[in-house]
């Protein structure tokens, strides 16, 4: 027991002020400074993230690495379907295979003994939540595989180490879920404390609004998967282009999306302007290339409105874990012209900066900077 005594010293000492990346490296090194035969670890981590199912950290004394799985596939994939993460997940219980015959039935078992492996062991992390995928392996190449001490001695050190690995797991689902359903922005605010009711924070940005056209319509005739998948497209769309434009969609409202595109230090105004309307042309050539593949399948187009909205600030008061995008009153202006202010409003050369409708949308991408 003098090693797990001392795996739990240096856990004790060291594990608060890691990631899980640096963590379980070290914790890799450490097992195998205390005389554990391990050649080969991996930690199989389930999040919960609307697009990516987890992430798979492996360690060699070699190399580190970590994979990610997507969402929409990893359940059913064949490398989990035949691995030993599925046995775990079922059964709850430590699996253990000596590697000293082919494993057809299992590839990772195969490569592994390919590579010289002689036994490998994977344990369930015993985290608080036991829901979602947690589990730690130990491969060794070493003859004859692991002793019964060995193994009791790296299921504990596992035990040790979950705690640890739970708090980033959890803090990493918190971040996550925070920065998907109210952004990045708002939810760095909610970590960080900022859930006072009234609390405001005054930002300067730029405001841009789509709206999709004939929603209404579209889901009272069209079959609701092909209802849900259109809404899918549209909003990936939408998210894409702000974010490769450094903005931020605020709020989804309906089948309406507004986003904000702020200035910062680096950011002036212009710029903050200037990338809000070339989003709004990226948008338009996603939706027009969009079109042209569902007029190929027989779908409905995709219209829209679109307008991006230049205001000199804007008031942002998280209340309820929900972002509230205002601004003052401003005139309502022609097309082509500058916004009404003090004198100080952001302008672009050459750019209309006029609201971008389904009619207009191919003609308003053009205008401006070439």
């Amino acid at each position: 027991m003098d090693r797990i005594d001392g795996i739990a010293r240096w856990l004790a000492a060291n594990a608060a002020c890691r990631s899980v990346e640096d963590l379980f490296s070290a914790f890799c090194e450490e097992i195998v400074r205390h005389d554990l035969p391990v050649w080969r670890a991996s930690m199989g981590l389930e999040v919960l993230h609307p697009e990516v199912s987890g992430w798979l950290h492996v360690w060699t004394s070699e190399t580190v690495s970590i994979r990610e799985s997507a969402r929409a596939t990893a359940a059913v994939s064949p490398s989990y379907l035949n691995s030993p993460t599925r046995v775990v997940d079922e059964t709850e219980r430590p699996f253990r295979r000596l590697l000293d015959t082919p494993c057809p039935d299992m590839p990772l078992l195969e490569e592994l003994r390919l590579l010289g492996g002689t036994d490998y062991v994977m344990f369930p992390l015993p985290f608080l939540e036991r829901t979602r995928t947690a589990v730690i392996a130990f491969a060794t190449q070493r003859q004859g595989g692991f002793t019964p001490a060995e193994i009791e001695a790296l299921e504990f050190a596992a035990i040790l180490l979950s705690p640890s690995i739970e708090r980033h797991v959890l803090r990493r689902i918190a971040v996550d879920l925070l920065d998907t359903y109210v952004g990045p922005r708002t939810g760095r605010r909610i970590i960080e404390g900022g859930v006072d009711r009234g609390a405001v924070e005054l930002i300067e940005a730029a405001l841009w609004f789509t709206d999709l056209r004939g929603f209404t319509r579209l889901s009272e005739e069209v079959p609701i998967d092909d209802v849900l998948g259109t809404l899918n497209v549209w909003f990936g769309i939408v998210g894409d282009v702000v974010e490769a434009h450094g903005g931020e969609v605020l709020k989804f409202i309906g089948d309406a999306v507004l986003a904000i595109f702020p200035t910062t230090s680096e950011r002036s105004r212009k710029a903050a302007c200037r990338d809000a309307m070339d989003a709004a042309r990226a948008f338009c050539d996603r939706v027009d290339a969009e079109n042209i593949v569902r007029a190929g399948s027989g779908k409905t187009e995709l219209n829209f409105g679109s307008g991006p909205s230049l205001r000199r600030s804007g008031l942002w008061q998280c209340r309820r874990t929900e972002a509230l995008g205002l601004h003052g009153h401003r005139p309502r202006r022609e097309p082509g012209k500058p916004p009404a202010g003090s004198g100080e409003e952001a302008r672009i050369p050459g750019s209309r900066l006029q609201g971008l409708r389904a009619g207009d949308r191919r003609s308003a991408r053009r205008s401006g900077p070439a």
